[in-house]
């Protein structure tokens, strides 16, 4: 719960905190149930699937609006860019003497690659068939399970879109954030319109990033925050200071 005061926001309560440590490894579980489910029939998996990915690759199969968007986020999503620019706002954070909201999105952002990286090698489950292998490139060398983009999405873009809501100042904070959450929930539509990814890679990516996500948020509620949050008995929200 949020309560306005000044330009700035407020941050949630501790008990919201609490709620997000359930929920957030609720979701890694359920992610890591699917993982092992998908690990143990691939290519059933593969089949129940494929109807659903093909008509979300038909839906973009030529030059258009949606692809056009896709492609602009996803090329967003790409680790080669979106790596430097989570750390760009760790930088741009610690800066601005924000070292606490510097952590909460670098351990946001850098374990939920690590996460997906790490579940990709586990699962090793090959691409959709329209993904494409250029000479010396192999499936084993783009695991699919679960998708990095919605992952990333999900964790780091969100983190930042999060990080700009209680940092920045009223409109600048409302239009930043919105923004930059906009592309990172676009990630996971974004593959399955370019074909890239199978719907329950993307779904794999959504329970892992946002478990995740929710996880280190609420850590950063209870314990890291900028200034004490209200407690569990008062669930008001205290202001966020523009220092700190």
């Amino acid at each position: 719960m949020t309560t306005p005061t000044g330009r700035f926001r407020c941050l949630p309560s501790q008990e919201i905190g609490r709620r997000f440590l359930i929920a957030g490894p609720a979701l890694l579980v359920t992610g890591v149930v699917l993982a092992l489910w998908i690990r143990s029939g691939i290519d059933a998996a593969n089949a129940r699937d494929l109807p659903i990915n093909t008509w979300f690759h038909d839906r973009a199969d030529t030059p258009g609006v949606v692809r056009s968007i896709s492609s602009f986020v996803s090329w967003i999503g790409a680790g080669e860019h979106i790596v430097p620019l989570e750390l760009f706002a760790v930088a741009a954070l610690l800066i601005a003497r924000r070292w606490r909201w510097a952590i909460f999105v670098f351990v946001t952002a850098m374990g939920g690659h690590l996460l997906s990286n790490l579940t990709k090698r586990i699962v090793e489950r090959p691409r959709p068939p329209w993904f494409v292998l250029y000479p010396g490139q192999t499936s084993s060398m783009f695991p699919s399970f679960p998708s990095g983009h919605t992952t990333a999405g999900m964790a780091g873009i969100v983190a930042i879109a999060i990080t700009l809501w209680f940092v920045l100042p009223r409109p600048w904070s409302t239009i930043t954030a919105w923004i930059v959450g906009l592309i990172g929930v676009a990630q996971g539509p974004s593959r399955l319109f370019l074909a890239k990814h199978w719907i329950t890679d993307v779904l794999g990516g959504l329970l892992f990033g946002t478990g995740w996500l929710l996880l280190v948020w609420g850590a950063f509620l209870l314990w890291l925050a900028p200034r004490p949050v209200a407690s569990s008995s008062d669930d008001a929200a205290v202001p966020v200071q523009p220092s700190g």
